[in-house]
């Protein structure tokens, strides 16, 4: 019932319409067959515009500020503590996380895992043309490892225990370096909770 009289109400506002643009036109009588309908180059004569299609695979991004990152993190942060708060749902968390990272590269389908598999080997081998042309002696395999071990077992040389202090320095460096970083980012984000 309600339906039909929604259908009535459209065809009175249609008919009301076209009585409006000074068209005669009945709309419960059918279309005469002597009137032949629009054809496509009448159509083509009477529409001149060009349209142009634009692709747009992913809307533009919106440049985020530094206080909108800040913000954030801190809300993470909050959400994180406050997991953490409640053992059970924090138990179920780690859970969840650790089977997320364990079968993150198996859940790929096969085109995903090829497409993976060539962004990783691509990057590799940036990364050794790079050190190759910084050092023509690069090798690829970490000689740290060795340089710890003969240290480790007291067969290294001179020249080792030299480079050995080198290493431990520069890692000692990077740990400061770091601790520093760390202490700057809560001091900043410190001035934006307040």
């Amino acid at each position: 019932m309600l339906l039909s009289i929604q259908v009535s109400l459209v065809v009175y506002t249609l008919a009301l319409q076209v009585y409006s643009y000074g068209l005669d036109i009945d709309l419960n009588q059918p279309a005469s067959p002597a009137e032949e309908p629009t054809t496509a180059e009448m159509m083509k004569s009477t529409d001149q515009r060009n349209y142009t299609i634009i692709k747009v695979s992913q809307p533009p991004k919106k440049q985020k500020t530094k206080e909108q990152r800040l913000s954030k993190k801190i809300r993470q942060k909050n959400w994180y503590n406050k997991l953490k708060k409640d053992p059970k749902k924090y138990e179920v968390f780690l859970k969840q996380k650790a089977d997320y990272r364990k079968n993150w590269y198996s859940n790929f389908d096969e085109s995903r895992k090829k497409e993976f598999r060539a962004e990783k080997r691509k990057g590799q081998l940036a990364y050794k043309q790079r050190k190759l042309e910084k050092d023509p002696n690069f090798k690829p395999f970490d000689r740290r490892k060795e340089l710890r071990k003969r240290v480790r077992e007291g067969t290294a040389t001179k020249e080792d225990l030299q480079q050995y202090d080198e290493l431990k320095a520069k890692h000692a460096a990077g740990q400061r370096a770091s601790a520093q970083r760390t202490k700057e980012k809560k001091k900043t984000e410190n001035i934006y909770i307040q």
